[in-house]
């Protein structure tokens, strides 16, 4: 930006020049003022070609190939520059000014440029989206992984190998749970689940999987591996680039040479506003940032980490670690579950998903079972984790999932509340732990505080 600005004010000595020469040359002609007046002209006119300014970045927000019928489309320019853009791949210079994120429902080529003042323009940024149907394909088992690969730049796991993985982990599993781009496979952890509170035990556990933590090669890798984690409510999730090893000096986990950044404006800072804090030495994405980078303490922002494997994995042969360390009470069996990770979307999902594991949500029938899980979930870092208990069928009868007839509770003063204070939010059905609240309970909408869920089995 700084570049702009010097050619912009080269620009304007030159014109000054020019027309003050013109003017004394009228009042009394010399050479030299013939010679300050093509000196003024030479000068601007340099400055006018030399003038570079940055053209838009283009990010597809919320867009996987696209498949779903739509894409989100965010336009980005250096010290926000005005753009403007076409969707018929058009010169923007006649088209429409960009205030936000707009959407495409339609195959279509964005054409941006940025425009500094009235007259300078930057060079044409475009990019195709081409918009598939919106019905859902469906992958058979006769799919290979490849076949899939093939058609599409970003694709999943094929049935067949998620099938096996059910087998072997006993997991209830999709294949959109692991995402292969490129021939290399990526997969979501959350750290909670795995009692793991630093980046060396996270890159030891992708290490002992076979693969590493996460490393960006390109901005279409970047682009793919941001749009995964969006896709499943993994924010700021971590990857595999850091400084810990010497301030300032950031290296690849894997010791690759890729010189590919994409850092958030003034980032990476190292937490320079706060002299107290522990540095941040651990690259993360930045929620909503398309797919911008930020640095923080390890498990700061998130909980969740990427593991990538350099070629195309049989899944079935990996622990893929998505539940926590059981706790065994009373002749039952307690785990917790990330529902982000495993693409559930409302409470009866996850009492399927508890059912096909050979559960039900967890039913808290004692006081002794009730402080028993709490500290199990606290112990975790799974704080605020839901359970069995609602009232989705009919308002204030709150019932356990399994028709339990128990009559312990334990709700935090004074609730369950519905939401009192606030009547534009939707009904808070669903009992979950109270952070910091001794074994307490209070009542939310679905996965609005919390993406942990417990499931519960007879041992």
């Amino acid at each position: 930006m700084g570049n702009i600005w010097f050619m912009f004010t080269l620009f304007c000595v030159g014109v000054a020049l020019f027309i003050v020469s013109i003017i004394l040359l009228v009042i009394k002609s010399n050479f030299l003022d013939f010679i300050m007046m093509i000196s003024g002209l030479v000068t601007g006119i340099f400055a006018w070609f030399a003038m570079d300014v940055p053209s838009p970045e283009i990010y597809p927000l919320n867009n996987e190939i696209p498949r779903n019928g739509a894409v989100e489309i965010e336009l980005k320019s250096e010290d926000n520059l005005k753009i403007y853009y076409t969707v018929d791949g058009s010169n923007p210079a006649s088209g429409e000014k960009y205030t936000g994120k707009f959407r495409l429902d339609t195959t279509a080529t964005v054409a941006a440029r940025t425009r500094f003042m009235f007259f300078f323009w930057s060079d044409i940024e475009k990019s195709h989206y081409t918009i598939e149907p919106t019905e859902d394909e469906e992958i058979t088992v006769e799919e290979t992984v490849d076949e899939i690969i093939e058609e599409k730049p970003v694709s999943y796991t094929s049935t067949e190998a998620v099938e096996a993985l059910q087998e072997n982990a006993g997991l209830i599993m999709t294949p959109e749970h692991f995402m292969i781009y490129d021939g290399h496979t990526y997969f979501i952890y959350n750290m909670n689940l795995l009692m793991i509170d630093h980046y060396s035990a996270a890159e030891a556990f992708c290490e002992n999987l076979g693969g590493h933590l996460a490393v960006m090669d390109s901005k279409e890798e970047n682009q793919a591996v941001y749009q995964y984690v969006s896709g499943r409510n993994c924010h700021r999730a971590y990857f595999g680039y850091s400084d810990e090893n010497q301030e300032e000096k950031w290296e690849w986990v894997n010791g690759s040479g890729s010189t590919y950044k994409n850092w958030e404006y003034k980032q990476p800072n190292n937490g320079a506003n706060n002299e107290d804090k522990a540095p941040e030495n651990y690259a993360h994405f930045v929620k909503d940032g398309g797919g911008e980078w930020n640095d923080a303490e390890f498990g700061e922002v998130s909980p969740y980490f990427i593991c990538e494997w350099d070629d195309e994995i049989d899944v079935s042969s990996v622990n893929h670690g998505l539940e926590s360390e059981p706790l065994v009470y009373d002749g039952h069996i307690y785990t917790i579950y990330d529902r982000n990770i495993l693409m559930i979307n409302s409470y009866s999902e996850m009492e399927e998903f508890c059912e096909k594991m050979g559960g039900h949500l967890a039913v808290i029938e004692t006081e002794d079972e009730n402080k028993a899980l709490y500290q199990y979930v606290t112990k975790q870092n799974c704080h605020r984790a839901y359970f069995g208990y609602s009232d989705e069928k009919q308002e204030e009868k709150w019932e356990w999932i399994n028709g339990s007839e128990s009559t312990y509770k334990n709700w935090a003063y004074p609730q369950p509340n519905n939401g009192a204070n606030n009547e534009d939010k939707a009904p808070e059905n669903y009992a979950h732990f109270v952070k910091n609240g001794g074994g307490e309970w209070n009542d939310a909408e679905f996965g609005a505080v919390s993406p942990y869920f417990i499931c519960e089995r007879l041992n």
